[in-house]
C-alpha cells in the first residue's frame, strides 16, 4: 500500500508512528491570519501571489546535494511539499488557488506518481489547484484589480525575498512593497500549532545533543559528534533538515562564534561547543550546549561556564510581555561584567565595562533572535519596529523588539577568549585600563562557552521549550551514564 506524507490528507506525518502529526489547518489559520492583518492594513481586495521554490542543482551538475525543501514563505501560507508552485490568496474572500507544474511523462519513471491537480487540492486543504500555466490567464479571468507579491530584505543576510513572477505578469498591476511586512509579522507570532511543532522540533534536538554528551570521549572526532546528532534527530525524530550547519567546535574554537569545520579530534580536558538544531515541517530549533569532553568540569571551566549560566537564567527569569529585548542583551552584559570582575579578568563597575565595550569583547554576538521557519527568523527589524542600535554588540541583536505573547526567541548568552579580540583592546590604553591583563592570559587557551535556549514568550513569563542537562551537575551526570527525559519549564515573571 502506497503511503503518503500526508496521512489521510489531513496531517502531516514524517516517518513512523511516534513523530508528531502537524493538522493541515495549521497553514489555513496562517492564510486566515495574513488575510485578517493585510485588510487591517488597507488592502481588502486583489491577490496575494507566492512563488515556491525550486530544485537547485550543485553548480554545473545535474544532481542535487540536498533534499529539496520549500521556501519559508511559501510554506508558511501553503505547507507544499513539491518545487514549482505558485500560491494565490484572495484578499477579499480567503480563496486559495495552487498552481501545479505540469509535469512530462518522464517524471513518473525517474520521480514518482504524476498527480493531478485535484490530488493537491484535496493534499493541501486548499479550494481549488490548476496548472501554473493557466495563471496568467485565470487571473485575467477573474478581474484580478492587483497582485500583491513579497519582496523585502532580510535584515541579517540583506537578501532580499524573491517575488513572484510569471508569464503574461506585465498585464497587471503588481505590488512588491505592500504585502511583505504583512507577511513577516504575521510570522512573528506563532499559533499553538507552530508552537507544537517547535517544542517537537526542541524535544528531538535535545536528545540529540544529549546523545553526542554521551558518546563523547577525548580523542573523538569532531564529526563523529556531528553524525550522533544527525542520526538521533533523523533516526529517532524524522527530524530530517537541520536549520543550519551544526556547528561542533572543541578546544580554542568553541571561541569561533560559527566554527564550521567540525573536522579536529578532541583533546582530553578541552571543551566542546555544540550549536545544533534540527526543523520539523519547516520550524526548527537552535539549541546550543557546551561541556568537558571528558565529562568533568576544570575548576577554569566550570567557574566561566556558571557566569554564562546565570546570564541565561537571569535573562529567563526577566522576560515577559512588554520587556525590551534590548534590556534583556544589558542585563546579560552585566551579569558576564559581575562574574568576570569577581574572577580578577576585569577591573570596573559593570555600567563602566558595558558603556566601554569591554563586555561586548566576550560577547561579540546578540542574545538572542526570533526563531521560527528560519533559524534567524523574520520581523526583527520592519518598519513600524525600533531600529538597529548601533552601539557595539547591541547592533549585533538580531530583533530589538518590546516583547509580546506568542513570539519566539533564542537566548544564548556566551563568553569567549578570542585572542584576535583582547590584542587589539590591551594596545589601546582607554581599554587597557578596565583588564588585569595577567590574569586575562590565563584564559587564551580557554576558547569559549554559549548556552542557547528557545522560547516562547507567554502571557506572564516565558516557556523554554529547550530541555538538556545545564548545571555542571546534571551534565556530569549525564556524561556518566545518568538517563535525561526533555521536558520544557515555564517561568512566571
Amino acid at each position: 500500500m502506497r503511503r503518503t506524507a500526508f496521512e489521510g490528507f489531513g496531517e502531516f506525518l514524517l516517518g513512523a508512528e511516534g513523530c508528531h502529526k502537524i493538522p493541515l489547518s495549521m497553514y489555513k489559520n496562517n492564510r486566515a491570519r495574513v488575510v485578517e492583518r493585510a485588510n487591517k492594513a488597507g488592502l481588502k481586495s486583489g491577490v496575494l501571489l507566492h512563488q515556491g521554490g525550486s530544485e537547485v542543482n550543485l553548480y554545473d551538475t545535474d544532481t542535487m546535494t540536498r533534499v529539496f525543501r520549500n521556501e519559508s514563505y511559501f510554506l508558511y501560507l501553503f505547507g507544499v511539499q513539491e518545487p514549482d508552485f505558485y500560491g494565490a490568496i484572495d484578499l477579499s474572500t480567503g480563496k486559495t488557488t495552487l498552481f501545479c507544474p505540469r509535469l512530462p511523462e518522464a517524471y513518473a519513471t525517474w520521480l514518482g506518481e504524476v498527480n493531478p491537480p485535484e490530488f493537491y487540492t484535496k493534499k493541501y486543504g486548499v479550494d481549488e489547484t490548476l496548472f501554473s500555466d493557466e495563471l496568467a490567464k485565470t487571473l485575467k479571468e477573474r478581474n484580478t484589480e492587483a497582485i500583491y507579491v513579497l519582496e523585502g530584505e532580510n535584515t541579517d543576510s540583506g537578501a532580499k525575498c524573491k517575488p513572484a513572477s510569471f508569464d503574461g505578469d506585465a498585464d497587471f498591476k503588481v505590488d512588491k512593497a505592500a504585502i511583505f511586512p504583512v507577511v513577516a509579522e504575521s510570522r512573528v507570532f506563532k499559533s499553538e500549532d507552530e508552537l507544537n511543532i517547535l517544542r517537537y522540533a526542541n524535544y528531538g534536538s535535545s536528545l540529540a545533543h544529549v546523545k553526542a554528551m554521551q558518546g563523547a570521549k577525548p580523542g573523538i572526532g569532531e564529526h563523529q559528534l556531528e553524525s550522533l546528532l544527525l542520526h538521533e534527530a533523523y533516526f529517532g525524530h524524522g527530524l530530517r533538515h537541520l536549520g543550519y550547519t551544526a556547528i561542533v567546535g572543541s578546544g580554542y574554537d568553541t571561541a569561533v562564534l560559527h566554527y564550521q569545520p567540525n573536522n579536529k579530534k578532541t583533546t582530553d580536558g578541552a571543551l566542546v561547543l555544540i550549536d545544533m538544531g534540527a526543523e520539523y515541517e519547516g520550524y526548527t530549533a537552535d539549541i546550543t550546549t557546551t561541556w568537558p569532553v571528558n565529562g568533568k568540569f576544570t575548576q577554569q571551566q566550570k567557574d566561566i561556564y556558571n557566569i554564562v549560566l546565570a546570564a541565561n537564567r537571569n535573562v529567563l527569569n526577566a522576560v515577559k510581555p512588554g520587556i525590551d529585548w534590548k534590556e534583556m542583551h544589558r542585563l546579560a552584559y552585566k551579569t558576564l561584567a559581575e562574574g568576570l570582575v569577581k574572577l580578577g579578568i576585569l577591573k570596573g563597575t559593570p555600567e563602566e565595562l558595558i558603556e566601554n565595550d569591554i563586555v561586548y569583547l566576550f560577547m561579540p554576538h546578540g542574545l538572542g533572535h526570533f526563531l521560527g521557519m528560519a533559524v534567524h527568523d523574520v520581523g526583527g527589524y520592519l518598519p513600524h519596529t525600533p531600529k538597529r542600535d548601533e552601539k557595539p554588540g547591541f547592533r549585533n541583536l538580531r530583533q530589538g523588539r518590546v516583547l509580546e505573547k506568542g513570539m519566539v526567541t533564542t537566548c544564548e548568552p556566551g563568553c569567549y577568549f578570542n585572542q584576535f579580540l583582547f590584542n587589539k583592546a590591551l594596545a589601546d590604553p582607554e581599554k587597557a585600563k578596565f583588564f588585569d591583563e595577567a590574569t586575562l592570559k590565563q584564559y587564551y587557551e580557554f576558547g569559549g562557552v554559549r548556552i542557547e535556549e528557545n522560547i516562547v514568550i507567554t502571557e506572564d513569563g516565558c516557556e523554554n521549550m529547550t530541555s538538556v542537562p545545564r548545571s555542571v551537575e546534571e551534565i556530569e551526570a549525564v556524561m556518566a551514564g545518568g538517563a535525561w527525559e526533555p521536558k520544557s519549564t515555564v517561568y512566571k515573571n
